[in-house]
């Protein structure tokens, strides 16, 4: 069965939070009127409370420094309860489904693919496109950190380099980063070669 998103983020939040059910058997016991009078009344209520919380430390003898309070609890209504109202509107897209199978089947996949390692993080599971990039950046990022050592090496050593030293120097900067390049570019072919390899013994399982 294939599942749209918002179903989707209604099993993950069972599978990983509630559980136990309790949360959904509650809300699945309401007909729906009333889960909707909770959708919208917890966030109202919510506001209210900090209306009143806000006006009592207002009103208390030390406002400025318990400011930080009010401030707090509004960053919570204003985002984490009107996003778990909507995580728990998403219980309707499920309450007619065979959830507890579809757990069950996700969960043994999610098995499957740890035991067979063709998790979409592991390098043998990438695109090769992917790979590319992320090569390119690794070898950007150290020839950067090379250069900036190298540089701050040179630049300690030598205060005023004559024009012969400069020669020089120039040499060796271009050896030590032809020289890093090469080892970099033999590094990456070997390790995608076996990439390949495990790649292709994964696909004939």
């Amino acid at each position: 069965m294939k599942l749209n998103y918002i179903q989707k983020i209604a099993l993950c939040y069972l599978s990983l939070v509630d559980k136990n059910r309790w949360i959904f058997g509650i809300l699945k016991t309401l007909n729906l009127p009333l889960r909707m009078f909770f959708y919208i009344g917890l966030p109202i209520s919510s506001y209210v409370v900090l209306i009143l919380i806000g006006n009592a430390i207002i009103n208390s003898g030390n406002p400025f420094y318990q400011l930080d309070i009010v401030i707090y609890l509004s960053n919570i209504i204003l985002y984490a309860v009107p996003g778990l109202c909507l995580l728990y509107l998403s219980f309707e897209s499920i309450y007619n489904l065979d959830f507890e199978k579809i757990i069950a089947e996700e969960q043994e996949k999610k098995k499957q693919i740890i035991k067979c390692k063709k998790q979409l993080w592991r390098l043998r599971n990438l695109h090769y496109s992917y790979r590319v990039v992320l090569y390119l950046t690794v070898y950007i990022s150290l020839l950067n950190i090379i250069k900036y050592y190298a540089l701050l090496a040179i630049f300690e050593t030598y205060q005023n380099p004559s024009e012969q030293q400069l020669i020089q120097i120039n040499n060796e900067y271009t050896i030590l980063l032809s020289s890093f390049t090469f080892l970099y570019a033999m590094v990456i072919v070997i390790l995608d070669t076996s990439v390949y390899y495990k790649r292709k013994k994964s696909c004939q399982k």
